[in-house]
C-alpha cells in the first residue's frame, strides 16, 4: 500500500531567516541546492549543522525538522523520520496559533505514514484521528483526503478490511478537484482492500460449508460482491487521468491485471493493462519502484506470452544501473525463478546464486531466505538431494531470524504464513521424507515440523514470542521406555501423508500413506460429522477406514506383538480436529487398547502433575445468552467437581469477565474448569469463550492466564478444562487457538472438546475424569481413558458421547 506521492515536501527556507546571520543563509541555500539536485546526504548534513550551530527561531527549526524528516522517509529511514517529525510538530504545539493548524495536521498525517511503513499502525491511527479533525474543521480537503488515505493504509497493515474500506471511501470525497495522482491511489488501494476482504470471506465460507452451516451462502454472496466492488475500482483507477505517466497509474493498471487475470471474460484487459504498464515504464526514471513494478509485470506476463524473458532484462539492467544490493538481489532472484519455470536449471541456479551473494553482501536476510528457498528446489528438481537439504537448512535458518517481521505482515499473518512461508517447511519435510530416510533425516523432518508448528503459533496470536522447552534427547527416550509409550507423528503433504512413529526403543518408523491432502481432508471432515451425530452409526465405516489407512500391516504386526500402551500423538492440519480415540479395528475403539494423548510438538512434557489441587476455579453458563441455547446440565458438572476439590464456582450472572479476571489472577488455583460456548476458529477473531454479558476474547483469555503465572509461579495452573467448547471442523488451524494459549500461558494441560456435547453424558465423562485423577490419582491421559471406557461398556457407547473430550499435553 505504498504510496509515493508527498504531502510535505522539503521547502526552500532561506528566505524565513533574514534575521538570523548572513552565514546561516548560505547554509540554508547549499540545503536547498544539494536536496534540488538529489544529493540528499549533504542536505541532511548542512540542516543538522544548521540547528546545532546557528540556532534559527522556533518555526524555523520546526521547518529545518520537517524538512529532514521528509528526506529521510524518502530515502527509507521512516524509523529516523519520526523523529524529526515529532520535534517539528512539538514545536508547532508550543507556539499556539492557529495559524500553524494546518503544518500541524499535515505533520500528524506524514508521521502517521512513517510509522505506517515501520508496521506500526497502532501508533498512526490516533495521530490521523487528530489530523482529519483538524482537517474537517479547517477545510483542509488535501490534508483530509490524504490523511484518511492513511487511515486506510493502517487498517489494512492491520488486517482490518472494512474500516480500511471506509476510510479510502471517505478519502474520495472532493477528491476530483485534486490535480495529481492521488485519486489514483485511493481507487487502487480501495480495490486491493475489497480483495482482499473478499479473500478472507472466501475462507469464512468454505469453513462454513464444510460445517454445513446456514451462513455458508451469504458469505458466498459477500464474496462476489467484494470482487465486483474490487473490480470496478481498479477499473475507476485506470480510467482516470489516463494521460498520467506516473508510477502510481503503473501500480493501478499492474492491479487491474491481477484481478482480470481470474475472470476468463476480461483476458483483453490483462493484455491492454500489461502493455499500457511497460510503455509508462520504459519512460520512468529508473529506480527501486520501477524495478520491483518490473518484476511484477514480468511475472503477470508470463502468465500469457514469452514477453517476461524481455522484461526481465530491463528489470536487471535498471537495478544495477540504481546501485542498490537489495534492489538487485530481487532482480537477479526474478530472472533465476523465471529460468526455474522453463526448466532452464543451470541458467536459474546462475542467477540465484547472484541474488544469494549480492543479499548475503547486506545481511538481507528477508531476500536470502527466498533465493535459499529457490536454490533448493533447483537442486531438488536437478537430483542433487543433499545440496538441495543445504540449502533447506540455510532457508530455514534466516526464517527463523527474521520470523517476527515476517509474523508482523500486512493484511492477514496467517493467510499469509499459509500462502508464503509454510510451503518452505513442507516442501523440506517431503524432501527429508520422500526418499530413504535414515534416522537423521527422519529426526530433521521432525525438527522441522516442530519449527513449523512454532512459526503456525505466532501467525496465528501475531506474536513472536513463542518458545518450545526442550528436553534432553537421553531423558525423554528414557521416558518413552519406561512408560512403553510411542509418539506418532502426521505430516501432510500434498500428495501424500506421512506417519513416523517413534518406538518405546527410540526406534523410528516411516511409512506413507498414498492419499492427497484433498481426498484426507473430505475424509476426515466426514468422519468428524458422523462421530457428532449420535442419531446413528455412520461413523463406524469411517472409524475402520482411517484406522486401516493410518496404521499400515507391519504397525498392527508390531502392535500386536509389543506390550505398547501409551500413544501421543502429534497431529499435523486437519487430523488435529478429530479424536484418534475413536479409531475403530473392526473389533474395538483405538482407545480400548492404549491411553491417548496430544500433543503440540515432539517436546512433549515428560513428567505428569501430580494431582494436588489447591484450588479449583470453575465457571459456567446454563442459561442461553448472545443466540446460544441453554446449557442445563453445567450447574451438575460444576457441583460434583466441589465435592472433590477446594472450588469456587460462579455460574451464570456471577461469571462475568470481570469476576473471571480477579479470580483467575489473585487465586492460587491449581485448576480451571470452564463450562460455556465458546468458538475456537482458524483464527484469533473467530476465538472466544462466552461470559454471561459479554465474550472473552483470545488474547483476553491468554493475559488472564498468564497474569495468573506470573503473579504465582510456584502454583501453576495443572489443568485447563475447557468442556462445552467447538472447534471449526473443516479449519486445520482450529485447534491452535486451545492448544496455543495454554501453552503460551505456562498451563502444560489442556482438556477441551472438539464439539459441544449438551448432554448429560458430558457431566458423567467429566465426573468420572475428575474422580480417577483427583481420588485414584492416576495419570491424567490414564484418568481419561478409563472415563471414556466406562461410556463405551454403557448402552451410552456412542463416541458422540465420549470421544469429544481431547487432552492436549503441552
Amino acid at each position: 500500500m505504498c504510496i509515493t506521492i508527498p504531502l510535505f515536501i522539503p521547502k526552500t527556507i532561506g528566505a524565513e531567516v533574514s534575521s538570523t546571520s548572513s552565514q546561516s543563509n548560505i547554509l540554508l541555500d547549499r540545503a536547498d541546492n544539494a536536496y534540488a539536485s538529489g544529493n540528499y546526504q549533504e542536505a541532511i548534513s548542512i540542516w543538522l549543522k544548521v540547528v546545532k550551530e546557528q540556532k534559527p527561531k522556533s518555526n524555523q527549526l520546526a521547518t529545518v525538522y520537517a524538512n529532514l524528516a521528509s528526506i529521510y522517509w524518502h530515502t527509507g529511514k521512516a524509523g529516523e523520520a519520526v523523529k524529526y517529525w515529532q520535534e517539528s510538530l512539538k514545536i508547532y504545539r508550543e507556539i499556539k496559533t492557529n495559524k500553524f493548524d494546518e503544518k500541524i495536521a499535515a505533520t500528524l498525517v506524514d508521521t502517521a505514514r512513517a510509522y505506517n511503513d515501520l508496521g506500526q499502525p497502532r501508533f498512526s491511527i490516533p495521530l490521523l484521528t487528530e489530523a482529519i479533525s483538524i482537517a474537517k474543521n479547517k477545510e483542509l480537503n488535501r490534508v483530509e483526503n490524504m490523511g484518511y488515505l492513511t487511515l486506510g493504509n493502517a487498517y489494512t497493515i492491520q488486517g482490518d478490511y472494512s474500516p480500511a474500506i471506509n476510510a479510502y471511501k471517505n478519502s474520495l470525497k472532493g477528491i476530483d478537484r485534486v490535480d495529481n495522482d492521488l485519486p489514483i491511489v485511493v481507487w487502487n488501494n480501495l480495490s486491493k482492500g475489497y480483495q482482499q476482504q473478499a479473500l478472507i470471506t472466501r475462507q469464512k465460507a468454505i469453513a462454513a460449508e464444510t460445517e454445513e452451516d446456514l451462513s455458508a451462502d451469504k458469505l458466498w454472496q459477500q464474496v462476489k460482491s467484494d470482487r465486483a466492488s474490487a473490480w470496478q475500482a481498479a477499473k475507476k483507477a485506470t480510467e482516470i487521468r489516463v494521460n498520467s505517466k506516473s508510477m502510481e497509474r503503473v501500480e493501478a493498471l499492474l492491479q487491474r491485471a491481477k484481478i482480470a487475470q481470474d475472470d476468463a471474460d476480461k483476458s483483453s484487459d490483462v493484455v491492454d493493462s500489461l502493455l499500457k504498464a511497460e510503455v509508462i515504464l520504459s519512460a520512468l526514471p529508473d529506480s527501486h519502484h520501477k524495478v520491483y513494478a518490473l518484476i511484477e509485470l514480468s511475472e503477470l506476463t508470463n502468465n500469457y506470452d514469452l514477453r517476461s524473458k524481455k522484461i526481465l532484462d530491463s528489470t536487471v539492467k535498471t537495478a544495477q544501473k540504481i546501485d542498490n544490493p537489495k534492489v538487485s538481489s530481487s532482480a537477479y532472484g526474478a530472472m533465476g525463478k523465471y529460468y526455474e519455470s522453463q526448466q532452464q536449471y543451470d541458467k536459474a541456479l546462475y542467477w540465484t546464486e547472484q541474488a544469494q551473494f549480492t543479499a548475503q553482501q547486506i545481511q538481507a536476510l528477508d531476500s536470502l531466505y527466498q533465493w535459499d528457498w529457490q536454490t533448493a528446489r533447483i537442486y531438488n528438481a536437478t537430483g542433487k538431494t543433499e545440496a538441495a537439504i543445504e540449502a533447506y537448512e540455510r532457508a530455514i535458518a534466516s526464517l527463523q531470524s527474521i520470523r517476527a517481521n515476517t509474523t508482523r505482515s500486512q493484511g492477514n499473518p496467517l493467510s499469509e504464513f499459509q500462502s508464503d512461508l509454510e510451503p518452505i517447511y513442507r516442501g523440506f519435510m517431503q524432501l527429508l521424507l520422500s526418499n530413504n530416510s535414515d534416522e537423521r533425516n527422519l529426526e530433521l523432518a521432525l525438527q522441522t515440523k516442530d519449527l513449523l508448528l512454532l512459526s503456525e503459533l505466532e501467525a496465528f496470536f501475531e506474536d513472536d514470542c513463542f518458545e518450545l522447552e526442550t528436553y534432553s534427547e537421553t531423558d525423554r527416550l528414557a521416558y518413552l521406555k519406561k512408560t512403553n509409550t510411542a509418539v506418532i507423528n502426521t505430516v501432510i503433504i500434498d500428495n501424500k501423508t506421512y506417519m513416523v512413529w517413534q518406538l518405546p526403543n527410540g526406534q523410528f518408523k516411516k511409512y506413507a500413506l498414498d492419499i492427497t491432502q484433498q481426498e484426507l481432508q473430505r475424509l476426515v471432515n466426514q468422519w468428524r460429522f458422523d462421530l457428532e451425530n449420535k442419531e446413528n452409526d455412520n461413523y463406524l465405516a469411517l472409524s475402520q477406514r482411517l484406522y486401516d489407512l493410518l496404521f499400515t500391516p507391519e504397525i498392527k504386526s508390531y502392535l500386536e506383538t509389543s506390550e505398547l500402551k501409551n500413544l501421543i500423538f502429534v497431529n499435523d492440519g486437519i487430523l488435529r480436529n478429530v479424536p484418534m480415540a475413536a479409531l475403530h479395528d473392526g473389533e474395538k475403539f483405538l482407545v480400548e487398547d492404549y491411553t491417548i494423548a496430544n500433543s503440540l510438538g515432539l517436546n512433549i512434557q515428560i513428567k505428569q502433575p501430580q494431582p494436588k489441587i489447591e484450588k479449583a476455579l470453575a465457571f459456567g453458563l446454563t442459561v442461553g445468552v448472545n443466540n446460544f441455547p441453554t446449557l442445563p446440565y453445567v450447574k451438575q458438572e460444576i457441583e460434583q467437581l466441589g465435592k472433590l476439590a477446594d472450588e469456587k464456582g460462579f455460574l451464570n450472572e456471577e461469571f462475568t469477565k470481570s469476576s473471571f479476571k480477579q479470580q483467575i489472577e489473585s487465586n492460587k488455583s491449581s485448576l480451571v474448569h470452564i463450562a460455556t460456548h465458546g468458538r475456537f476458529g482458524g483464527n484469533r477473531e473467530n476465538t472466544f469463550l462466552q461470559a454471561y454479558r459479554s465474550q472473552i476474547d483470545l488474547q483476553e483469555l491468554e493475559e488472564i492466564l498468564s497474569t495468573h503465572s506470573l503473579n504465582f509461579p510456584s502454583y501453576p495452573i495443572q489443568l485447563l478444562v475447557l468442556s462445552a467448547c467447538d472447534t471449526a471442523a473443516g479449519d486445520p488451524q482450529s485447534t491452535l487457538g486451545m492448544s496455543g494459549v495454554a501453552s503460551r500461558s505456562g498451563i502444560k494441560n489442556v482438556l477441551g472438546s472438539l464439539w459441544s456435547v449438551n448432554d448429560r453424558q458430558i457431566v458423567t465423562l467429566i465426573d468420572a475424569f475428575y474422580d480417577n485423577w483427583i481420588e485414584d490419582r492416576l495419570p491424567l491421559p490414564d484418568a481419561l481413558r478409563q472415563a471414556q471406557l466406562d461410556l463405551i461398556s454403557s448402552p451410552d457407547y456412542h463416541p458422540s458421547n465420549w470421544s469429544s473430550m481431547i487432552l492436549f499435553q503441552k
